[in-house]
């Protein structure tokens, strides 16, 4: 799986053209609207997805100390200019 991030000044000034035989929906959505989605088990998304979007973008809580690690998706700026997140 692929999570592509681009900071752009509106989606308006993308145009995306995925592979019809690899991509099956495009979608702008928060961060809260994912993880609603991530509950709505009529939606299928793939278990890499899933992991990706769980452990990185949105951040992780450490099991042992229940510290919260931020994720790409809390400080943008940060994950597309630096290496912090690599």
């Amino acid at each position: 799986d692929y999570v592509l991030f681009m900071t752009v000044p509106s989606k308006e000034s993308v145009t995306l053209k995925p592979h019809p035989d690899e991509v099956d929906d495009v979608m702008w959505v928060s961060q809260a609207k994912l993880l609603e989605m991530f509950d709505d088990k009529t939606l299928l998304f793939s278990p890499w997805f899933r992991i990706i979007t769980n452990r990185w973008v949105i951040g992780s809580t450490d099991s042992e100390s229940g510290e919260k690690k931020a994720g790409w998706w809390d400080d943008l700026d940060r994950t597309m200019k630096t290496d912090d997140f690599c």
